[in-house]
């Protein structure tokens, strides 16, 4: 996406852990009350982007988009509905309900299980569908085991006219980015107003071609007033 002329910010959000059956309780709820501390992680996007942008002020703020694969997808899709900045948003496969395991550990999590269940439940893009209001795909495949295709569509359908669902063959769900790079590319330059890219040109970057800015955990304040998803 550098190579066609995006400024790609990229960020961490706070509680991101990887989940497995043997993640121990305690670890699991510290990162649960972490990530409904910073609203689903929208405070750690909003606060990438203002640095970027007060940074680099060669960026188009009238092009903003977000792009997201699975986990990464569900922020996309719940920054795109909660900051007005943003002009599309592009995603594969992303996560928009809780998934078994998740869910199962919140049997788990000590005091508070209900109201830390509903919290995050809150944070979820199909919690929110009518506020996602521009233009947005969701690539999606067949042969996903970890995200289902019955999810995506009945999100989609809640979404309404401003989501567009594209079946990708030939991928599963961790492949589907790099396969979806063509069609994502042409939709991104296309709702940018650029000229549409020779696709066959673009080669993957390699670690460390592209300057890279190592930045420390954000200690500012919430630029959030309230819980936007009240």
């Amino acid at each position: 996406y550098v190579r066609l002329g995006f400024a790609v910010i990229a960020y961490e959000t706070d509680g991101g852990i990887d989940i497995t059956p043997r993640t121990p309780d305690k670890k699991f709820a510290a990162a649960v009350y972490r990530y409904v501390a910073s609203y689903g992680g929208l405070v750690n996007a909003r606060n990438a982007l203002e640095f970027a942008i007060a940074r680099f002020p060669e960026i188009a703020q009238d092009r903003i988009f977000t792009l997201g694969h699975s986990s990464g997808g569900r922020q996309a899709l719940v920054f795109a509905a909660h900051d007005e900045r943003i002009k599309g948003c592009v995603t594969f496969a992303p996560v928009t309900e809780l998934g078994y395991l998740e869910t199962a550990q919140f049997n788990h999590v000590p005091g508070k299980r209900k109201r830390m269940s509903d919290a995050i439940e809150a944070t979820l893009p199909i919690s929110h569908p009518g506020r996602l209001k521009v233009p947005t795909v969701v690539y999606y495949t067949s042969k996903d085991k970890v995200v289902s295709r019955a999810d995506l569509r009945y999100f989609a359908r809640r979404v309404g006219s401003h989501a567009e669902l594209v079946e990708v063959s030939g991928a599963n769900h961790f492949s589907l980015a790099d396969k979806s790079f063509p069609q994502a590319a042409k939709w991104l330059c296309r709702h940018a107003g650029l000229n549409e890219p020779d696709v066959t040109t673009v080669s993957r970057s390699k670690e460390g071609e592209f300057e890279r800015t190592n930045l420390q955990r954000s200690r500012r304040k919430t630029t959030l007033q309230s819980n936007p998803f009240l």
